[in-house]
This record gives structure tokens, sequence and C-alpha cells, in this order.
């Protein structure tokens, strides 16, 4: 895991809770931005989430590195809603309301009446 994360920057450790109550750890870590050369320059970021049955490793890819670190926020949070509604259970940060485990939702494309 170390290597894929490279040098690790952020980590975030949450609380999952199944409907009996049942509680278990899922620990979120995020690597430092990187400039990959080949096959040709690109921005990654890594990221591993750890605690949902398994080990999630993935880059995020950007054309620079913030938008490499602000894709692969999205990206965990994508990963985590998704563990919700398939394990029937809520993740929180630090106990901070239902359901909020803090990383930024995806942008929801506007009804086509809003492009007027």
């Amino acid at each position: 895991m170390p290597d894929m994360l490279g040098v690790l920057i952020a980590e975030r450790r949450l609380e999952c809770r199944d409907g009996a109550g049942k509680r278990h750890e899922v620990v979120v870590r995020i690597g430092k931005p990187v400039l990959d050369q080949e096959p040709k320059p690109a921005w990654y970021c890594p990221f591993s989430i750890t605690g949902m049955g398994g080990e999630i490793e993935r880059k995020a890819f950007g054309e620079d590195s913030v938008q490499a670190l602000l894709l692969g926020l999205q990206m965990i949070g994508v990963e985590l809603e998704h563990y919700e509604r398939t394990h029937a259970c809520t993740l929180t940060w630090h106990g901070i309301g239902v359901n909020e485990p803090g990383f930024p939702p995806l942008p929801r494309p506007l009804p086509p009446e809003e492009y007027r």
C-alpha cells in the first residue's frame, strides 16, 4: 500500500454502523499528487480505502495536481456513497451528521429547464 500511495498527505477515519448497530472503522488515505511522464505527462492523485471488505486502491487523473486532487476527493465520495447504499450502513466522521463522511459530492447536472 505505501508504494502505491507514495507520500501520504491525508488520512480520515470513519465509523460505519449498520442497521443492527454493529460498528467498524473505514480508513481513507490520500497520497500526494504525482506527475507521471509515461506514456505522456499526466497528473494523478492516488488514494486507498480500507475497512469495506478489502482494500480499494485508485488513481484520479487530472490536467494538473489540483484537479487530480479534487477529482480524487470526489471519487472517494462516490466509493463511500456506493458502499453505504449496497451495505445498508451509515458512515460518519467524528459523529458529525448522518451519512456524512465529509467528502465532496459529485456535481449534479442541471435539469434542462435551468440551462435557459
